[in-house]
């Protein structure tokens, strides 16, 4: 009975592992297409000067953010 037992738990983990990998591999394609939209949309910013002109844009900041700013209109 009990190498029945570990029968049946060895063919659910052999399945449910597709499943995990399935989920897991959908994950890291929505991660990379995200990654991609902002690498093609993405506008390249100075973090010590706020413009409003990029309100509601995607901005990447490479540089370090300090909390002094300089407001531009």
């Amino acid at each position: 009975m009990k190498n029945f037992v570990g029968l049946v738990i060895g063919i659910v983990l052999f399945f449910g592992s597709f499943c995990l990998l399935w989920w897991n591999e959908g994950n890291s394609a929505k991660k990379i297409n995200i990654a991609n939209f902002a690498n093609k949309y993405a506008i390249e910013v100075n973090s010590n000067i706020i413009q409003r002109d990029n309100d509601d844009k995607l901005i990447a900041a490479n540089d370090p953010a300090q909390t002094s700013s300089t407001f531009i209109e």
